[in-house]
């Protein structure tokens, strides 16, 4: 097991890297659908190869619920989210917000402290404000920190 990667900036880091040589920013909505499953898909295995006990790709959140979380890092206890483009950034964040709140409410051994939401920074730069700074606050009292990271 190797345990290199062992802090939030390295995890966002692979992204950065993935993101770097995967992402072209292409206007049509198709290709930037492909681009952006393409970029998290790679993320989360390289993430995955480098400490399979401690990172598991598309965790879910509860029973029979379709919805999973990106990566999780089961050492730190921490839920990562990449949403690729920084188009629309509120949509996918909000979600993400509540399924960390559910996965922690249906899991009692192992509850996830943060969400590390990634995305290009003109989305951080919405979220970091109005809704998204007040969202963030308010799940705070549920024992989850949120933590905004830059793709670009």
């Amino acid at each position: 097991m190797n345990s290199n990667i062992s802090k939030t900036k390295s995890v966002v880091d692979e992204a950065r890297f993935v993101a770097a040589s995967n992402w072209t920013g292409p206007i049509d909505e198709s290709t930037a659908d492909k681009e952006s499953t393409t970029v998290t898909r790679l993320w989360q295995e390289r993430l995955e190869k480098t400490d399979a006990e401690r990172f598991k790709k598309e965790v879910g959140i509860a029973g029979k619920m379709n919805e999973k979380i990106d990566l999780v890092d089961f050492k730190e206890k921490v839920a990562y989210e990449l949403k690729v483009s920084g188009n629309n950034p509120g949509h996918e964040f909000y979600k993400d917000l509540f399924k960390v709140l559910i996965y922690n409410q249906n899991h009692n051994q192992i509850k996830l402290n943060t969400l590390v939401f990634i995305t290009q920074g003109k989305g951080v730069d919405k979220l970091e404000k109005g809704l998204g700074k007040a969202s963030a606050d308010f799940v705070r009292q549920f024992g989850v920190n949120v933590e905004l990271a830059r793709l670009d």
